[in-house]
């Protein structure tokens, strides 16, 4: 079952509660939304699920760059997240599982460096979490990741995090003061350092204002649905522009993105 939207494309966290029952097998929540940025209460939502006996997911992807994350205090049964979204390599990323539930997971692949015997008669595979590493790993990607991961580390969460905060407060009120755009999640408390935004400009689709910053300005966002077209249908939006910052920002890109808008 699925929680509702409100008009701003957030999710209704308070439904969680009604929407468990004994067939609920599995929790899974975006720690910040892809779309609108936005920070979910993932600790609520945990403390929910746990109170009713259901495990949680939680999908880290665009949160574990920006916000200082720790598995352990917030009790999340499984997190993943992609190495790409925090400034590591492509085709390599990590899932967490607590100890406790492995003994719950089957396997997804068997071969090389996750047998401990295999005979004619029986196999048994490796201990977690090695049994889960099936075949020759993405060693360069894995090893690229870390060096994100120290790079990141190095700098600290707290001031990327903080860092993010005040691009995304700067984000949403210049969106704000374009004529007619609806920006999503505008009204949340929390969020990261990515905006989403429809311009109602005539004839021209959302990935034709993002080529047209492209083209005439270098500023390079995402025009369309993200990834995300159940949220789009619901809104009943034909796509939107976003735009995303991080530590390679600075206020200067972001008074230079709106500009652009204004100009065009």
């Amino acid at each position: 079952m699925l929680v509702d939207l409100d008009d701003e494309a957030v999710p209704k966290w308070g439904q969680l509660k009604g929407k468990l029952g004994k067939r609920t097998r599995l929790v899974s929540v975006a720690h910040v939304s892809n779309v609108t940025g936005v920070v979910a209460p993932v600790e609520d939502w945990i403390e929910t699920a746990h109170a009713a006996g259901v495990p949680v997911l939680v999908d880290a992807s665009q949160s574990v760059a920006h916000l200082p994350l720790d598995v352990h205090a917030l009790g999340v049964d499984f997190l993943g997240f992609s190495s790409h979204k925090m400034l590591g390599p492509n085709g390599v990323g990590v899932l967490y599982v607590r100890r406790d539930r492995f003994a719950e997971l089957g396997l997804g692949n068997v071969g090389g460096g996750m047998v401990s015997m295999l005979a004619d008669d029986r196999f048994e595979p490796l201990e977690a979490p090695f049994r889960y590493e099936a075949g020759t790993p993405n060693v360069e990607g894995v090893i690229g990741l870390g060096a994100a991961v120290d790079y990141l580390l190095r700098i600290g969460m707290a001031q990327v995090a903080a860092h993010s905060r005040a691009l995304a407060a700067q984000l949403m009120e210049g969106l704000a003061s374009l004529p007619g755009a609806t920006v999503l999640g505008r009204s949340a408390v929390d969020r990261i350092a990515l905006a989403t935004v429809s311009l109602p400009w005539p004839a021209m689709r959302q990935q034709d204002i993002a080529r047209l910053l492209a083209d005439a300005h270098a500023i390079f966002v995402s025009g369309g649905f993200h990834c995300a077209h159940v949220l789009h249908q619901r809104l009943r939006l034909d796509g939107t522009l976003r735009a995303s910052a991080h530590l390679y920002n600075d206020a200067g890109d972001i008074d230079a993105f709106v500009k652009a808008l204004h100009d065009l």
